[in-house]
């Protein structure tokens, strides 16, 4: 869905899922291309400045 252009929402907590959230897309991008972390890594900053990764996300107490 996010090579045909999917907007992704995510909304949680912003000290474990978000990061969590983060490493597991990048992960798959990596593994289905057979690229690099920092490619995937710009990837993702590319989805974000796209508006196509959007976060609501708070701290934990």
């Amino acid at each position: 869905m996010l090579q045909d252009q999917a907007v992704v929402p995510v909304c949680g907590d912003a000290t474990r899922m978000a990061p969590e959230v983060r490493r597991a897309l990048t992960g798959i991008f990596a593994s289905r291309t057979g690229t690099s972390a920092g490619d995937a890594d710009a990837w993702f900053t590319g989805l974000r400045q796209a508006n196509r990764f959007l976060e609501d996300i708070w701290g934990a107490d």
